[in-house]
């Protein structure tokens, strides 16, 4: 996801608790008939190297507000990215109702949070270790309102490669966007979701043709909840480093003014 401005914030690296490393794959497809967001459920823990299936990486806040991340994670509650999210939500949906002005709050809010944390405390080395790349974190915030408004804005956090590899310092920078209608997304490990996407291979034209004639029968709704969910369950079966997601996919849409409804939700994940 690439999205604006860059504020740089410099601090010296300082490791501190272990954090986990999310290989996610996310798919964000905002229609003028909803928003439709699947990701799939697997966490790797950087220190063991072990996996968990069982991660919410979507999240529903109230019933008209949604959040979902990958990225690097903490797992302390106090740093916590979704618990964060959540606590802000809390605060400012109390004095603001309207989507459009609520939802940047809140990503404006969360990320100042965040990159206090990352650019103090984030194990920048081994995040260049398992990954070799720049990405902290890719959030996602979106809401709905009783006059039928929608806003989603998109968030990403970097860090200076170079800076850190040269003098062991980390500079986090922050991108803030907003995310217009008819906008397609694909985050983290995408490349396999833009492939079958945009079917630039033989191999996804193929696929695509014959999977599109399975569903054409649905609604459109349908038929969007139905593609995001394939392109993340092909991205776990064909994506170069798939060890890092895993099965189930949960799926959520959020619909002007009616607010959230779960496609597809695990058991373990709390629906609001």
């Amino acid at each position: 996801m690439n999205w604006l401005v860059i504020v740089p914030i410099l601090w010296a690296f300082q490791v501190e608790s272990p954090q986990v490393k999310t290989g996610t794959v996310l798919v964000i497809d905002f229609s003028p008939d909803d928003l439709t967001v699947a990701a799939d459920s697997r966490m790797t823990f950087w220190d063991t190297g072990k996996h968990d299936d069982t991660v919410c990486k979507i999240s529903a806040f109230g019933n008209k507000f949604v959040f979902a991340m990958s990225g690097t994670v903490f797992t302390d509650a106090g740093r916590n990215p979704n618990s964060i999210a959540r606590q802000i939500w809390t605060t400012e949906s109390r004095t603001e109702e309207s989507a459009t002005k609520l939802v940047p709050a809140v990503a404006e809010k969360w990320t100042t949070r965040m990159e206090q944390f990352y650019a103090k405390s984030v194990q920048v080395g081994e995040l260049r270790k398992h990954t070799r790349r720049a990405v902290l974190a890719n959030a996602l915030f979106a809401a709905t309102d009783s006059e039928s408004r929608m806003a989603v804005v998109g968030v990403n956090m970097d860090f200076d490669e170079s800076l850190f590899d040269t003098y062991g310092q980390v500079r986090v920078t922050r991108d803030i966007q907003n995310v217009p209608i008819d906008s397609w997304v694909s985050v983290d490990l995408k490349q396999v979701a833009y492939e079958f996407r945009w079917e630039t291979s033989d191999r996804a034209k193929k696929y695509m043709a014959r999977f599109r004639t399975e569903i054409s029968a649905l609604t459109p709704r349908e038929q969007r909840a139905k593609l995001a969910t394939k392109f993340v369950e092909l991205s776990i079966r064909l994506h170069p480093r798939n060890a890092e997601l895993g099965l189930p996919v949960d799926v959520l849409q959020l619909r002007p003014a009616l607010g959230i409804n779960w496609v597809s939700l695990k058991s373990n994940c709390p629906q609001n």
